[in-house]
C-alpha cells in the first residue's frame, strides 16, 4: 500500500506475473490482467481485463490450446515450454502423457 501512496494516479496496470488480480489500496486500484498464454494460477483459460475508464473487469475465455501445442511444436519448442498451457501450472512443466 505504501508503494501506491507515493504514486500519482488512481489506476495501475502491470503484467508478467501471469496471475490475474484486482487489488484496491485506498483510492488506488491495481490490476494484473493475467495471461492469454502461460497462466500460473491453475486455470488454463485465457485471462484478460477490460478497463472502461471507471474500473477494471476480469475475464476468462476458453481457447484451443491443442492448436497452440501443435504450432509451438512445429516451431521447435519442447513441450516443457507449452505444457503449462493445459493445466495453468505455476511453473513450466512437461506434458503428462
Amino acid at each position: 500500500m505504501e508503494y501506491f501512496e507515493r504514486l500519482d494516479g488512481r489506476f495501475f496496470l502491470t503484467g508478467h506475473t501471469h496471475l490475474q488480480t484486482i487489488q484496491r489500496f485506498g483510492s488506488k486500484v491495481y490490476c494484473n490482467p493475467g495471461s492469454v498464454g502461460q497462466p500460473r494460477d491453475s486455470d488454463p483459460r485465457a485471462a484478460f481485463a477490460v478497463f472502461d475508464g471507471v474500473g477494471f473487469e476480469l475475464h476468462r475465455v476458453e481457447y484451443d490450446f491443442q492448436k497452440v501445442f501443435k504450432l509451438m511444436d512445429e516451431a521447435g519448442f519442447n513441450d516443457y515450454y507449452y505444457g503449462g498451457l493445459k493445466t495453468g501450472a505455476r511453473n513450466l512443466r512437461k506434458l503428462d502423457n
